[in-house]
């Protein structure tokens, strides 16, 4: 999938306040924690909107199924990095330490919490239609 589309989905996910700047980092810290934040997303539509629940079960389920594999990857590949930078260059200015990752984790889950309570069940609905469908801005190439 082209990295525009990647970001033009992720962009789903991250804070309004954030700068492009910001956004291309965030979207690195979706690619390394890409199943957890996933799931923030989907607990927060079930929690705040629970005739959405099977719903969303079923957009996690279905972009796991096409996706986990790659994520794990992205993930230990993040973990390796965040573990041991000193002996791994850095690919990019994207690389982030495990604080940066948590916060960044936090903040995507605050600002979709902020957006489902303000757009309502629509915000929802969009983000699931984004996990549940094959060729996402949240898929893995």
């Amino acid at each position: 999938m082209p990295l525009t589309a990647k970001l033009f989905a992720a962009l789903l996910l991250v804070p309004a306040s954030a700068s492009a700047a910001d956004a291309l980092v965030y979207a690195s810290a979706y690619t390394c924690d890409a199943n957890a934040i996933n799931q923030d997303l989907v607990d927060t539509c079930a929690r705040h909107f629970p005739e959405l629940t099977q719903d969303a079960n079923d957009a996690i389920a279905r972009w796991r199924s096409r996706n986990a594999a790659k994520a794990s990857l992205a993930h230990d590949a993040c973990e390796a990095r965040i573990e041991a930078p000193e002996s791994t260059p850095a690919l990019d200015d994207a690389t982030l330490s495990r604080a940066q990752l948590d916060g960044m984790r936090f903040d995507i889950r605050a600002a979709f919490q902020v957006r489902a309570k303000q757009e309502g069940s629509g915000a929802c609905v969009e983000a699931l239609g984004q996990l549940a469908n094959d060729g996402s801005g949240l898929d893995f190439p």
